[in-house]
């Protein structure tokens, strides 16, 4: 059995919006490094397992760039990999219960905690990586460039014989 519901929460932001209570969740705080200007004892959670945050380099390489998402998404999960015990026990401490994901971050859907959250309620599989969303093409293809034209000047010959025409009298 996986967790009940997994949401993500901003430390900043205080209590976390969701369908549980925050007294019913367990509050696993995700980022490695403490969260500044927060005091240790004004901030309550049950978990931190720093294992299964993403390394330094990883995280400073990512930058919340949402291009690196998928590249950031398979080095993370091949991290936690290497972490199997720490990963277990999460999954034992919050199975059949609801979690609150507590982060720094910003970007929620683009940070870390998506990316465990994913994990958590799959069935002990791997997520797989969802794709990038490719960019909209700025550029017209030769097809796109003739119909644009045909379309023009088609409408220039449309308002030419609408015109009216003078006559002149003698």
């Amino acid at each position: 059995m996986t967790a009940r519901s997994v949401t993500i929460a901003r430390i900043y932001d205080g209590a976390p919006a969701g369908k549980a209570a925050a007294s019913e969740s367990v509050r696993v705080l995700v980022d490695r490094l403490w969260p500044r200007g927060i005091s240790k004892a004004k901030l309550k959670f049950d978990l931190w397992p720093k294992e299964l945050s993403p390394s330094n380099e990883l995280r400073k390489w990512y930058g919340h760039d949402l291009k690196r998402a998928a590249a950031f998404r398979r080095r993370y999960l091949a991290e936690i990999a290497e972490h199997p015990d720490a990963l277990a026990a999460l999954r034992a401490a919050v199975k059949g219960r609801n979690v609150v994901l507590l982060t720094a971050t910003r970007e929620l859907e683009l940070s870390h905690a998506a990316v465990l959250r994913d994990l958590l309620l799959s069935r002990g599989k791997t997520p797989k990586t969802p794709k990038t969303p490719k960019a909209a093409k700025t550029r017209k293809s030769p097809k796109a460039w003739k119909s644009a034209a045909k379309r023009t000047t088609s409408r220039k010959r449309r308002k030419k014989s609408k015109r009216p025409t003078t006559r002149k009298s003698s």
